[in-house]
């Protein structure tokens, strides 16, 4: 959505992460090559930063990329998912909101404790 040759770096813009939602991000770095036939350096991959999520998450994406838009053209829907984060940085998970009227996804996980009988003893 936002062609190779337009991102700077620097430039903030929405980025779709690996679990398919779209974040606000920076653009950290971007990786060229020479191009024979264009006779200049275009544009291979881009380095980013998830706004307000730890270092640990940057992301290297190959270009082109559907992957990538203008800041805040998927990123303030109210009709997509988007994570609830607690940390105004640095946060390493958030919970995901579904939704227009953001119904938060239940807990995938719930332990119960199992004892063991004791009905076969002798």
């Amino acid at each position: 959505m936002v062609k190779g040759d337009d991102l700077r770096k620097g430039m903030p813009i929405d980025c779709r992460d690996t679990e398919s939602i779209w974040c606000q991000a920076v653009v950290l770095d971007i990786y060229q090559k020479y191009d024979k036939e264009k006779g200049r350096k275009v544009p291979v991959s881009v380095l980013v930063h998830y706004n307000r999520w730890h270092t640990i998450y940057n992301e290297i994406i190959d270009l082109p990329s559907n992957r990538i838009a203008p800041l805040r053209y998927f990123s303030m829907r109210t009709d997509i998912p988007h994570y609830n984060l607690a940390e105004a940085e640095g946060n390493v998970r958030g919970s995901v909101i579904t939704g227009a009227n953001r119904i938060e996804a239940p807990p995938s996980v719930h332990f119960i404790r199992i004892e063991e009988s004791n009905d076969n003893q002798e």
